[in-house]
């Protein structure tokens, strides 16, 4: 068209725009556009962003969010929208927020199906929260649990210690005896660790104290 003298419109790029595949089409039309003097309106920008979103081409998007900002082209409500779903299709759950976020807090009037669908990540972003607190729990309940277990474990070691140096040799041992608290061998009884059952090394040394 160009070639006989007929220039294109932004119609005609805009429907090219949508058979581009790569974000080298892309900026290649943009040029051809420049040269023939066609300027972008907001159409063809958010047709742009919806491409480069959609192909997860980071710069890309932030190169057209400035210049639409730079023009005064946008963004607009549209670009907002093509954020928000984009976003979400990716699994970047917390920008797509952001975005619909910063949607409101501009007096845009969000699509009802964007509401529906904000609403949706928001339900699982709490699911998945209500998941990891049990887990978090099990792992700190069992942390104190070996803990105390360590802890116990190293009682009755310095208890037989004290046994061997002192009460063999001396026959101190009932001052040994005194000397630790006489609850050492419930202390030792495995039943008493929470969420454990005795093993028979448990067993074991609860039956030799």
């Amino acid at each position: 068209m160009e070639a006989k003298g007929v220039s294109s419109n932004s119609m005609t790029y805009s429907y090219i725009l949508k058979t581009t595949e790569k974000p080298k089409d892309v900026i290649s039309l943009m040029q051809r556009m420049e040269k023939y003097g066609c300027r972008l309106d907001s159409d063809t920008y958010n047709l742009i962003l919806n491409l480069y979103v959609s192909w997860n081409y980071e710069k890309g998007v932030q190169l057209v969010w400035d210049e639409m900002e730079r023009n005064g082209s946008g963004p607009d409500q549209r670009s907002f929208t093509i954020m928000v779903h984009g976003l979400h299709s990716h699994g970047k759950l917390d920008e797509a927020l952001q975005y619909y976020r910063t949607m409101e807090s501009r007096g845009m009037t969000p699509e009802p199906r964007t509401k529906i669908l904000v609403k949706a990540i928001c339900m699982k972003k709490d699911a998945l929260a209500t998941e990891d607190q049990p887990r978090m729990m099990t792992r700190t309940g069992m942390g104190k649990v070996m803990g105390y277990r360590h802890q116990v474990m190293f009682t009755i070691l310095a208890y037989y210690c004290l046994r061997c140096l002192l009460g063999a040799s001396l026959g101190l041992h009932k001052f040994v005896d005194a000397a630790l608290p006489d609850a050492i061998t419930a202390i030792s009884d495995p039943t008493i660790w929470p969420h454990e059952e005795a093993t028979g090394t448990d067993a074991a040394t609860a039956t030799v104290l």
